[in-house]
């Protein structure tokens, strides 16, 4: 009967080894579990973050579109200032090359290159 309590003995020391096995393996796969829920939370945030980037970028490329048209109308309006400016200056040339007549109170205007003296021929 000795040899049946030593065996029973070793018996229930391996099935107490087992037991603590498999509650490692148990604590083990359930980190893992956590591990994994988390990660699946993280995928989750990023996929929103990623959805409300699409929308950002969705939308600043509209208003990139409206800023090229505006930036279109202001180079025609640009344009038409320069036009005008140009026209301006030589109308202000014009007047401003001008002498008075002593003799007669007028105005005559004054050419922008000088006129040739026909007695210096």
């Amino acid at each position: 009967m000795s040899e049946v309590t030593a065996n029973a003995y070793i018996l229930y020391a391996f099935m107490a080894f087992q037991s603590l096995l498999l509650l490692a393996l148990l604590g083990a796969v359930l980190r893992l579990m956590f591990l994994v829920g988390r990660i699946q939370g993280d995928i989750n945030g990023l996929r929103e973050a990623i959805a409300a980037l699409t929308v950002r970028v969705e939308r600043l490329e509209e208003q990139v579109i409206d800023l090229r048209t505006q930036i279109a109308g202001l180079r025609e309006q640009v344009g038409e200032i320069r036009g005008s400016l140009r026209a301006l200056h030589e109308r202000v040339d014009l007047v401003m090359r001008h002498r008075h007549d002593g003799q007669t109170g007028g105005v005559i205007l004054t050419p922008t290159e000088p006129v040739p003296d026909p007695a210096a021929d």
